[in-house]
């Protein structure tokens, strides 16, 4: 029963985080704030490094989070915690990587 809901499960909870990023980021364009910052000199390369660092660590430390529940909840407790920890960064990479497009 596991191998089947768990990844899905899995899928639509990060539904939310990458709803409210792509939210987040069309907003800032909407409002034009991206031009004020360009006015004020920072520069497009230096906004998106911005944008990932913040949403990459919020996603990180909910990442430890699911890692220990899932390892020390006895739901993949013959799993390396690494690798599953591993397997949910490059996870995220991807999600966040799909809502800059």
């Amino acid at each position: 029963m596991i191998q089947h809901a768990l990844p899905l499960c899995l899928t639509i909870s990060w539904v939310y985080a990458f709803a409210m990023l792509t939210q987040n980021i069309v907003y800032e364009k909407e409002v034009r704030l991206k031009e004020v910052m360009k006015i004020m000199g920072l520069s497009n390369g230096v906004h998106w490094i911005a944008w990932f660092i913040t949403i990459f660590s919020q996603t990180t430390i909910v990442m430890i989070a699911v890692t220990m529940i899932l390892h020390y909840g006895n739901v993949l407790m013959h799993s390396n915690a690494f690798l599953i920890f591993l397997i949910f960064e490059i996870y995220a990479l991807s999600t966040i990587s799909l809502a800059y497009v």
